[in-house]
């Protein structure tokens, strides 16, 4: 939790003095080594990249902060020019890019963009309950739009999948989170009402706009590790632009065992207030073989992840959507990716009410429901997966998977 400072420096709006631009009013991007003025991008990067730096070119100059995009330009880094750990950054970003593309590679799409497709949410909507991440994949009703009518604005929330550039922003300290978490209310009103309790937490991912942030030296985080901030948020952030909004277990399990593969220990624990001990970041296989051990055979319950409510960390649930994941991975990696563009497809169609007049709009809070969910994770994986889960849980990475 932040310091009552930084959440009244959010109240009275934040922010710092501007500082004298070496760049003379205009901010460079670098990519793979070279330095490019916004308007001089290499055209290979479409129009991504300098959508998502064209919203953040003022406020990179007032704060002196620095750019620099990965090398397949699907993420922009931004932090301060006092940090010395970016090029660091930039690898966990290629590597988590790298282990996201191998897990969940891109499904084959016959139509440019389809029901998954967000609309812009309008001023006044009551927000979900997401103190943490914000608003994800909810808005007011609109038509589907054609390939024309997208637009390249960084956040209109029109752009068709795996072409938005999403944003990777290293806070220096609170402060600066402050002063961001300012601008992205300017860039998106909706987002005002969030704001309020956005302070209380050390970090974010929001899907419209599609930007995860952390504090880099936010005061009093303990038991915390920045690498894996970059890693857990990056990977979401990927996951949504992929494949749109989806279940809030198999977005945070799959990001954490993406921490676990590329850090060997899980630290970025979303909504989560308190202490964490240290055993926790290794130890989330040795409680799921406990905890299931002394189940028998009894297979795993839906309402074991499947119910789990973005905006609020639940032990328990969290640790079955990381094994869940994670036996997935281990045992079912050829039918995973098949399995999320069903459900993004399911979504798309289930998830819209029509409001009479032509228009439509998502349901904020649509959840897969339990019938539909075991149906789709039968069809892709096999009948017995949530007995084969229970099974993985109690013998871990001794587990083989039985012939059908």
């Amino acid at each position: 939790m932040l310091s009552l400072a930084f959440c009244l420096l959010l109240s009275s709006g934040g922010g710092v003095a501007p500082l004298a631009s070496p760049l003379e009013g205009q901010p460079s991007l670098e990519w793979k080594s070279r330095s490019y003025d916004l308007e001089d991008l290499p055209e290979e990067l479409g129009p991504g990249p300098a959508a998502a730096a064209g919203a953040w070119a003022d406020w990179v100059l007032e704060h002196n902060y620095q750019m620099h995009l990965d090398a397949d330009g699907r993420v922009l880094l931004i932090s301060s020019k006092k940090n010395r750990k970016w090029k660091r950054q930039l690898r966990l970003i290629a590597e988590t890019s790298e282990l996201f593309d191998e897990l969940l590679p891109l499904p084959s799409r016959e139509e440019a963009q389809d029901a998954a497709d967000e609309p812009q949410p309008e001023d006044g909507e009551p927000l979900p309950e997401d103190p943490e991440g914000g608003p994800v994949g909810w808005g007011s009703g609109g038509s589907k739009p054609t390939l024309e009518s997208y637009s390249y604005e960084w956040g209109a929330g029109t752009w068709p999948l795996e072409t938005e550039t999403c944003v990777m922003f290293v806070a220096h300290n609170e402060e600066d989170y402050g002063a961001l978490l300012a601008h992205l209310g300017e860039l998106e009103s909706y987002l005002k009402p969030w704001l309020k309790s956005a302070g209380r937490f050390a970090g974010f991912v929001l899907e419209k706009p599609l930007i995860g942030a952390y504090i880099e030296n936010a005061s009093g985080m303990e038991e915390w590790d920045p690498e894996n901030e970059v890693v857990n948020r990056v990977a979401q952030m990927l996951f949504v632009r992929r494949f749109s909004q989806q279940p809030f277990w198999l977005l945070m399990g799959l990001a954490w065992h993406m921490e676990m593969e590329i850090r060997r220990g899980i630290y970025s624990f979303p909504y989560r207030e308190g202490f964490v001990w240290a055993s926790e970041h290794t130890a989330w296989a040795s409680v799921l073989r406990v905890r299931f051990g002394a189940r028998k055979q009894e297979p795993l319950g839906l309402d074991e992840f499947a119910h789990w409510k973005r905006g609020e960390y639940i032990d328990e649930l969290a640790k079955v959507s990381f094994g869940l994941v994670r036996f997935f991975v281990r045992h079912h990696r050829m039918s995973l990716s098949a399995f999320v563009e069903e459900l993004r497809l399911f979504r798309g169609e289930h998830s819209r009410v029509d409001l009479g007049d032509g228009t439509w709009q998502f349901k904020p809070d649509y959840r897969v429901s339990d019938a539909d969910l075991t149906r789709l994770l039968k069809a892709h994986f096999r009948p017995s997966v949530l007995q084969d889960a229970a099974d993985y849980f109690r013998k871990g990475e001794r587990y083989r998977l039985s012939r059908p």
